[in-house]
């Protein structure tokens, strides 16, 4: 379960420091939605939310349009979208991550454009809702397929002393993506006003609740897990893996609610 901290305050009362205030806790299964999605990410990874927007504005220039996602309608985001897919699929490294680092940096919201968080957590909301719609999230956990099993890069990464951020840069731009994707969804889930978006929220839940190819999406992060705690990929990135695992089982199973109903049930 997660620990979210509210008003941590530990104050000396007096000269001597024996008197102390009660630490508050609030325990739930997430924070808000803005704080869930800032864990993502750390303070080292702030250069690459640049590399996003150019692999936009390069794909913008590709396409004769204006790296102004706002401006453009619902039928050539939709284009765009479908042609970022195509690229996914070509052999060329470099341009299939520009492909990727566009979409994930539409599921972030255009972050450039936008003027505040509310207005930020809109877009990427409708942007989520419409890359679910088109495919998106499955093309990018075959892409995902394809990093677990690129044996160069993990043959590379055990030669070294220690790894770095680059030895998992394609990796991260994926499960960001993902990450995203899974917890605008369990936000959408937990709305209590009227959801216009209630059957992709439904139709992701049972996405994730069945195999993804040869396994659930859920088993094969946790042989991420395995394969990085016997050292025979060094450079994958833990924190992400493992937020995302939390955040499949909590949308697919449900928390710690559920969990409660669930038993009341059992023992009645």
């Amino acid at each position: 379960m997660i620990e979210s901290f509210r008003n941590f305050r530990l104050l000396l009362q007096s000269a001597n420091g024996t008197d102390f205030l009660d630490l508050e806790f609030t325990y739930a299964d997430a924070d808000s939605h803005l704080n869930e999605i800032a864990e993502l990410y750390s303070y080292t990874e702030q250069n690459e939310f640049q590399l996003n927007v150019k692999a936009f504005e390069d794909q913008m220039e590709m396409y004769k349009l204006k790296p102004l996602w706002q401006q453009l309608s619902k039928d050539e985001h939709q284009s765009i979208i479908l042609k970022l897919m195509d690229q996914l699929e070509v052999l060329d490294v470099v341009l299939r991550m520009k492909a990727a680092r566009t979409l994930l940096y539409l599921a972030q919201g255009c972050w450039v454009e936008v003027q505040s968080d509310d207005e930020q957590q809109k877009l990427t909301r409708y942007n989520v809702m419409l890359l679910y719609r088109l495919g998106v999230f499955q093309a990018f956990v075959e892409l995902l397929n394809l990093e677990i099993e690129n044996a160069t890069t993990a043959n590379v990464a055990i030669r070294k002393i220690a790894v770095s951020l680059a030895d998992s840069v394609d990796l991260r731009v994926i499960l960001s993506f993902l990450y995203i994707i899974t917890e605008v969804m369990r936000a959408e889930k937990e709305r209590t006003d009227d959801n216009e978006n209630q059957d992709l929220v439904e139709a992701f839940i049972s996405e994730i609740s069945q195999p993804m190819g040869d396994e659930l999406l859920a088993v094969k992060l946790l042989g991420m897990i395995t394969r990085f705690c016997s050292a025979s990929a060094p450079h994958f990135p833990m924190k992400k893996v493992l937020l995302l695992l939390w955040k499949i089982s909590l949308v697919s199973l449900g928390g710690t609610e559920t969990l409660k109903k669930l038993k009341s049930k059992k023992f009645i």
